[in-house]
């Protein structure tokens, strides 16, 4: 087997890139699905796409990151934490794995990619303009795991917004909960809460299941929108979760709810908990 490309800058990364050869990304070790007629390129080099650091009140992570520094991560944990709890889980899976890993190949954990989502990530591409100058571009995380162009690129990382002090999020999956029901996967909360009035002004609730339509998820949000953490917000997705789902089954939790609200729960418990642990940016 060849030996791995090892570009020292992100000009010779694109460079060798552009070669009309096969070749997959690695930032040290073997890629995600190695493939047996592929050169391997690792940009563990590059210095563009390393490191975690806050900047115009964005953090950038970059795509060498491995996920055991991204879950020891203190600015992640204070700022967003889901990202944190779910770099714990593909550490424990895969020792050694990096956001390029799943970047580069663009098939990112379905938990991974939950997180993204709501933390509103944007993907921070290099490739090379008409000119054959670098062009960096930044991608709704959506857009760039659905982009089918060919030219020659390379995710250099993930973009978060800064969130402010007084937030909270979290992620959890049905194993965390010790339960086995294959139509509820995991569920992801972030919360802001007003400096001035003390209640929730922004509340972001996701689903990764196929039984929660995606109107329950905006409803469940919109219901916290100037509630009082903690028990007001968790009591009014119960009564919201009421009305729009399905009467549980006997082997639901015992909450009068879906196990898809009872996963809500938790993670809102999660969330809320580390609301006052961010410094001040």
């Amino acid at each position: 087997m060849p030996a791995p490309l090892r570009p020292d800058s992100l000009d010779e990364a694109l460079t060798l890139l552009a070669r009309p050869l096969l070749v997959q990304l690695t930032a040290g070790g073997p890629p995600l699905r190695p493939h047996p007629h592929a050169l391997i390129m690792d940009t563990g080099r590059v210095m563009d796409m390393a490191g975690i650091r806050l900047a115009a009140n964005t953090i950038f992570v970059g795509a060498n990151t491995r996920y055991e520094v991204i879950q020891r991560s203190q600015l992640l944990k204070q700022r967003a934490a889901c990202l944190t709890d779910v770099c714990r889980r593909l550490e424990s899976a895969a020792p050694g794995g990096a956001l390029l890993h799943d970047l580069a190949e663009k098939d990112v954990s379905h938990d991974l990619v939950l997180a993204l989502e709501i933390l509103d990530a944007r993907i921070e591409i290099a490739e090379r303009d008409e000119q054959g100058a670098i062009s960096r571009t930044l991608q709704p995380l959506h857009d760039f795991l659905h982009d089918q162009s060919e030219q020659p690129r390379i995710p250099l990382g993930v973009h978060l917004p800064a969130p402010t002090v007084f937030t909270g999020s979290a992620l959890y999956c049905e194993d965390d909960l010790g339960v086995l029901r294959p139509d509820v996967q995991c569920a992801a909360a972030i919360i802001s809460i007003s400096e001035k009035t003390g209640l929730i002004e922004v509340a972001r609730l996701y689903f990764a299941t196929p039984g929660l339509w995606p109107f329950a998820c905006a409803q469940a949000a919109t219901a916290l929108i100037g509630l009082a953490p903690q028990k007001e917000a968790i009591e009014a997705v119960v009564r919201l979760a009421q009305r729009i789902c399905p009467q549980p089954r006997a082997s639901s939790p015992p909450y009068g709810v879906t196990l898809s609200f009872h996963l809500a729960r938790v993670t809102l418990d999660r969330a809320f908990a580390r609301i006052h642990t961010a410094p001040p940016l």
